[in-house]
């Protein structure tokens, strides 16, 4: 797999993701857990919470430290890389 298509398919696992997060939030008013991402998209809760930090890492989560840690959807950061990156 050339770093490319690798890219390619980490946004793509991204941005579902995060719609997935969105959709979440609106119907239960509160961010997914790892461990409600992990069932959804069949991987292990600390796969699922991998790929939370990474998405912290690149600005698309803000993390808020609380009795449990939650991320929050930073929208606009996902929608400019998005358009910067497919535009």
């Amino acid at each position: 797999m050339t770093m490319n298509k690798f890219k390619e398919e980490k946004l793509k696992r991204q941005q579902e993701v995060f719609q997935y997060y969105i959709q979440h939030l609106l119907d239960k008013g509160e961010p997914p857990t790892a461990s409600e991402i992990g069932r959804h998209f069949m991987v292990t809760r600390e796969r699922a919470r991998q790929i939370l930090d990474n998405m912290v890492e690149e600005g698309f989560l803000i993390r808020l430290k609380s009795k449990h840690i939650k991320h929050y959807p930073n929208v606009e950061m996902f929608i400019k890389n998005n358009v910067e990156n497919h535009g």
